[in-house]
C-alpha cells in the first residue's frame, strides 16, 4: 500500500482521498438495471394469461384439478340452467353446430365446462353429448380445488 502524506479529516469525521490521482472503487449499477429489465420483460412475454369469463357460476371443488390451457372452448352452464359458449348464451340444439364449426380449424381444441355446483346431472350429460357430436374429444370439467 502506498502512502504519501498522514490522514486527512474533513470537519465531519470523513476520509479525505489521500491523492488526486487515485482510483474510486465501487459498483456500476446500470448493468445490474438493465439485466433486471430483461428479465422482467421476459417473464413479462412468456408468462400466461388465463382468461376467465365473467359469468359467475359456484364451481365444486375438487382435490385433484390441472391448469386450463390457453386456447379452448369455454362452455359455462349457470345455475339457471343458461348455456353459455365463450360468453355468448346459446340452446342446448346450437351446441354441437357451435363446436363442430370450431372443430374443423383444430379437432384437438380442449373443451371446457364450467358448471355450476347446483345445475341438474342431465343437463351435464346433455352438453357433453353435444359436445362430442359436434366432433370434439377432448372435454374437462372446471373446478375449483379445495385447500
Amino acid at each position: 500500500m502506498n502512502f504519501n502524506g498522514p490522514i486527512r479529516y474533513n470537519e465531519n469525521m470523513r476520509l479525505l482521498s489521500r491523492s488526486k490521482n487515485q482510483l474510486k472503487v465501487g459498483i456500476d449499477p446500470t448493468p445490474l438495471v438493465d439485466v433486471m429489465f430483461l428479465i422482467t420483460i421476459f417473464f413479462m412475454l412468456t408468462s400466461s394469461i388465463i382468461k376467465t369469463t365473467s359469468i359467475n357460476v359456484n364451481l365444486p371443488k375438487s382435490l385433484t384439478s390441472d391448469s386450463q390451457p390457453r386456447t379452448s372452448i369455454n362452455i359455462t352452464i349457470t345455475k339457471d340452467e343458461k348455456i353459455y359458449i365463450n360468453e355468448n348464451l346459446v340452446s342446448l340444439e346450437d351446441i354441437s353446430p357451435i363446436v363442430k364449426r370450431i372443430a374443423v380449424k383444430d379437432p384437438s381444441v380442449p373443451v371446457i365446462i364450467r358448471g355450476d355446483k347446483d345445475i341438474r346431472y342431465q343437463l351435464l350429460v346433455d352438453v357433453m353429448d353435444r359436445v362430442r357430436i359436434g366432433g370434439a374429444t377432448e372435454i374437462s370439467l372446471l373446478v375449483e380445488t379445495r385447500r
